[in-house]
């Protein structure tokens, strides 16, 4: 049987039944390819889908009343995508490649059938999402009350312990394809009105 980037993450996590992993093959539709760069969603545009992240690196970001970019979550694969637009017609933040990419669409109206179907998958979904939400807010409070260099040191740990779950095999190291201007949207301390991405069913993988 096929793997898919979410089934490889949830199993992680519970023992799948063949029926749940064919229902989460089946909600999964066409494959995309994107080099860096490249916009998935943009904030504002249209949003009929959400995405597991197969391969490569993604971020959320909204633009912010100054002009500039706040990074709000870095995505790595088996993140579920786009979670923060699930019920809204627009989307809520934009989702741009860091590196070259493969997404899966996850079309909203089949998300809807392999939850009714699949009571453990949107449970387990939703107990992600919340300790993602959790850990988004440790990160906003570092932003806003550590020095430079504190939050640096937070971000890569974070993003260590998040690739500890969905790449194995990561144990002290891993590659960083970040700009620093990436890091420097992603650890801005002027947030104001910035809101995090809320993870809904798992940014996250959101």
């Amino acid at each position: 049987m096929q793997l898919s980037g979410l089934i490889a993450r949830l199993r992680r996590h519970l023992d799948l039944t063949d029926a749940e992993r064919e229902a989460i093959l089946h909600a999964e539709r066409g494959e995309r390819r994107l080099r860096a760069g490249d916009v998935l969603v943009a904030e504002g545009g249209e949003s009929h889908a959400l995405y597991v992240v197969r391969q490569g690196w993604l971020h959320s970001s909204t633009k912010l009343v100054t002009g500039g970019r706040q990074i709000l979550r870095f995505h790595y694969a088996g993140d579920l995508i786009g979670t923060s637009s699930m019920a809204w017609s627009q989307a809520a933040a934009t989702l741009t490649a860091i590196s070259d990419c493969i997404v899966i669409d996850l079309p909203k109206t089949e998300l809807g059938l392999l939850f009714r179907a699949q009571p453990r998958i949107a449970g387990l979904l939703y107990a992600i999402a919340a300790a993602e939400n959790v850990a988004m807010s440790d990160r906003l409070t570092t932003i806003g009350r550590m020095g430079a260099s504190e939050r640096l040191s937070t971000l890569l740990l974070d993003i260590m312990a998040r690739l500890r779950v969905t790449a194995g095999g990561i144990v002290d190291s891993f590659d960083l394809p970040l700009t620093q201007t990436d890091i420097g949207d992603a650890l801005r301390a002027d947030q104001g009105a910035c809101e995090p991405d809320d993870p809904g069913a798992g940014e996250g993988g959101g």
